[in-house]
């Protein structure tokens, strides 16, 4: 994703990468919106780490419902495994975050667009389970910044993570 990023971003645009489709749109950011990024100070690695459980889990969670890019909650809520469940849940809510999140762009909405990062935080914390407490506590202070509409972990999670946050340009 990170070479994706680099050869088809533009200033002042976010993108919008369909995997299913290998589709790329650029989405223009708001001019007086920053996306503000933070490192946690606490290393990771993926070696060791739980993010191939994860994406196994994934997998088994699309063994029963279909490709999860597709599914809906209501096919999640029939996955017998709680742990499954909460990993498909996390990927489907996730996916209506990121459309969510360009509908917010293109409104120039950031409180809207920071309440979709709050969220999504929250998922990868609680249904995905890739946040630390770390990551967690620098997530609040962000949120309790004046001028920051919201913030979360972004990369595989497990430490190490950089944060983006909304804010208003001062």
């Amino acid at each position: 994703m990170d070479q994706l990023s680099s050869a088809c971003g533009l200033p002042g645009h976010c993108l919008l990468i369909d995997f299913s489709t290998s589709a790329v749109t650029a989405v223009p950011m708001p001019d007086d919106i920053d996306v503000v990024v933070v490192h946690s100070g606490q290393s990771r690695t993926l070696a060791g780490s739980a993010y191939a459980r994860r994406r196994a889990e994934c997998e088994a969670a699309a063994e029963q419902v279909g490709p999860l890019r597709h599914a809906d909650l209501a096919a999640v809520d029939t996955i017998p495994d709680a742990v499954v469940r909460r990993r498909a849940r996390h990927v489907v809510t996730e996916n209506q975050r990121v459309l969510d999140m360009v509908a917010a762009l293109d409104a120039g909405d950031a409180v809207g667009a920071g309440s979709i990062l709050t969220a999504s935080h929250r998922s990868l914390a609680d249904d995905f389970e890739v946040s630390t407490d770390i990551l967690d506590t620098l997530v609040a202070r962000l949120e309790a910044t004046d001028g920051v509409f919201g913030a979360r972990l972004t990369g595989a999670g497990f430490g190490g993570a950089w944060w983006p946050s909304l804010r208003r340009e001062r």
